[in-house]
């Protein structure tokens, strides 16, 4: 997918409801991945450096680096099996 950022670069805020198999996100050489999750929701907050799992913390979980997105176009892949789940993204 395609993102769009006006402005300086951003740590984005990244929710992700659902359920997948080695869910990996990458974006501009930065990429991280997540255990196998089951009706789980995810909050990565790259701003301050957050991991939470159906609201308990978890930084441990995130395997990688946060992802950040620079000014203008930036692609961002995720990849993975079994994916159903939403993404929702915000600076």
């Amino acid at each position: 997918i395609t993102v769009y950022v006006h402005g300086e670069t951003v740590r984005p805020i990244i929710e992700i409801r659902g359920s997948a198999r080695g869910l990996t996100v990458n974006s501009n050489g930065k990429t991280f991945s997540l255990p196998n999750f089951t009706n789980t929701d995810w909050v990565i907050d790259g701003d301050r450096f957050v991991v939470l799992r159906d609201g308990n913390e978890e930084l441990s979980a995130l395997d990688g680096d946060f992802i950040e997105l620079l000014n203008g176009y930036n692609d961002v892949e995720i990849t993975g099996n079994s994916l159903d789940f939403t993404i929702i993204a915000a600076s």
